[in-house]
Protein backbone atom coordinates (compact mmCIF):
# COMPACT_ATOMS: atom_id res chain seq x y z
CA UNK A 1 0.00 0.00 0.00
CA UNK A 2 1.58 3.14 -0.76
CA UNK A 3 2.14 6.19 1.37
CA UNK A 4 -0.69 8.36 -0.29
CA UNK A 5 -3.52 5.47 0.68
CA UNK A 6 -2.30 5.20 4.08
CA UNK A 7 -2.94 9.20 4.09
CA UNK A 8 -6.18 8.93 2.23
CA UNK A 9 -6.94 6.26 4.71
CA UNK A 10 -6.12 8.13 7.60
CA UNK A 11 -8.43 11.19 6.28
CA UNK A 12 -11.61 9.16 5.55
CA UNK A 13 -11.14 7.31 9.12
CA UNK A 14 -10.72 10.95 11.06
CA UNK A 15 -14.19 12.27 8.65
CA UNK A 16 -15.66 9.18 8.95
CA UNK A 17 -15.46 8.07 12.68
CA UNK A 18 -13.32 10.36 14.55
CA UNK A 19 -15.73 13.52 13.96
CA UNK A 20 -18.92 11.36 14.79
CA UNK A 21 -17.11 10.25 18.15
CA UNK A 22 -16.83 13.57 18.74
CA UNK A 23 -19.87 14.97 18.39
CA UNK A 24 -18.92 16.35 15.10
CA UNK A 25 -22.57 15.15 13.40
CA UNK A 26 -22.39 16.69 9.80
CA UNK A 27 -20.46 15.43 7.23
CA UNK A 28 -17.21 17.69 7.14
CA UNK A 29 -14.10 16.98 4.77
CA UNK A 30 -10.49 17.85 5.35
CA UNK A 31 -7.47 17.51 3.83
CA UNK A 32 -4.73 14.80 4.30
CA UNK A 33 -2.69 17.79 6.36
CA UNK A 34 -5.67 18.91 8.06
CA UNK A 35 -5.70 15.40 9.23
CA UNK A 36 -2.40 14.59 9.52
CA UNK A 37 -2.14 17.84 11.82
CA UNK A 38 -5.11 16.36 14.16
CA UNK A 39 -2.67 13.52 14.69
CA UNK A 40 0.47 15.95 15.78
CA UNK A 41 -1.77 17.49 17.86
CA UNK A 42 -2.98 14.69 19.95
CA UNK A 43 0.80 13.42 20.44
CA UNK A 44 1.32 11.56 17.53
CA UNK A 45 3.23 11.54 14.01
CA UNK A 46 2.24 9.91 10.21
CA UNK A 47 4.50 6.76 9.92
CA UNK A 48 4.62 4.02 7.78
CA UNK A 49 6.57 1.17 8.75
CA UNK A 50 8.33 -0.68 6.30
CA UNK A 51 10.39 -4.26 5.72
CA UNK A 52 13.87 -3.91 5.88
CA UNK A 53 13.68 -0.62 8.62
CA UNK A 54 14.03 -2.18 12.07
CA UNK A 55 12.85 0.22 14.57
CA UNK A 56 14.64 -0.28 18.04
CA UNK A 57 11.80 -0.54 21.09
CA UNK A 58 15.12 0.84 23.13
CA UNK A 59 13.02 2.01 25.45
CA UNK A 60 10.79 -0.74 26.87
CA UNK A 61 10.94 -1.62 30.15
CA UNK A 62 11.84 -5.41 29.20
CA UNK A 63 14.91 -4.06 26.96
CA UNK A 64 16.05 -1.81 29.85
CA UNK A 65 15.89 -4.35 32.14
CA UNK A 66 17.78 -6.40 29.16
CA UNK A 67 20.15 -3.74 29.27
CA UNK A 68 21.28 -3.32 32.22
CA UNK A 69 22.15 -6.68 32.73
CA UNK A 70 24.24 -7.11 29.70
CA UNK A 71 26.40 -3.78 30.90
CA UNK A 72 26.85 -5.72 34.45
CA UNK A 73 28.04 -8.79 32.29
CA UNK A 74 30.59 -6.83 30.25
CA UNK A 75 32.27 -4.62 33.61
CA UNK A 76 32.31 -8.09 35.15
CA UNK A 77 34.68 -8.99 31.72
CA UNK A 78 36.56 -5.59 32.42
CA UNK A 79 38.88 -6.84 34.56
CA UNK A 80 40.25 -9.34 31.52
CA UNK A 81 40.72 -6.22 28.92
CA UNK A 82 43.63 -4.35 28.07
CA UNK A 83 42.80 -0.35 28.94
CA UNK A 84 43.82 2.31 26.51
CA UNK A 85 44.94 5.78 28.41
CA UNK A 86 47.01 8.93 27.45
CA UNK A 87 48.48 11.25 25.14
CA UNK A 88 49.82 8.50 22.93
CA UNK A 89 47.02 5.58 23.61
CA UNK A 90 49.36 3.96 25.78
CA UNK A 91 47.92 0.25 25.84
CA UNK A 92 47.83 -1.03 30.01
CA UNK A 93 47.20 -4.50 30.14
CA UNK A 94 45.24 -6.66 32.76
CA UNK A 95 46.16 -8.19 35.82
CA UNK A 96 45.54 -11.44 34.48
CA UNK A 97 44.62 -14.52 37.54
CA UNK A 98 46.47 -17.77 36.87
CA UNK A 99 44.97 -19.24 33.92
CA UNK A 100 43.39 -16.36 33.34
CA UNK A 101 43.13 -15.26 29.02
CA UNK A 102 43.06 -11.83 28.40
CA UNK A 103 39.49 -10.74 26.67
CA UNK A 104 38.46 -8.25 24.02
CA UNK A 105 34.96 -6.61 23.42
CA UNK A 106 33.91 -6.86 19.48
CA UNK A 107 30.85 -4.54 18.65
CA UNK A 108 29.43 -4.52 15.96
CA UNK A 109 26.43 -1.89 14.15
CA UNK A 110 24.38 -3.53 11.30
CA UNK A 111 22.21 0.33 11.13
CA UNK A 112 23.05 1.87 7.81
CA UNK A 113 20.20 4.50 7.21
CA UNK A 114 20.06 7.22 4.04
CA UNK A 115 18.88 10.91 3.94
CA UNK A 116 15.99 10.20 2.24
CA UNK A 117 15.09 5.93 2.75
CA UNK A 118 11.46 5.43 2.18
CA UNK A 119 10.57 9.39 2.12
CA UNK A 120 6.59 10.11 1.55
CA UNK A 121 6.09 13.64 0.38
CA UNK A 122 2.16 14.83 0.84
Amino acid sequence: MSCLDLKTKLKNFVEDELFLTIGIAKKKTISIKTAIRCLELLGYSFQQYHHGIYYNGYERKDMLQYQKELLEKIFDHENYMSKYEGEFIDQICPNLPERGKKRVLVVHDECIFYSNDRKCEL
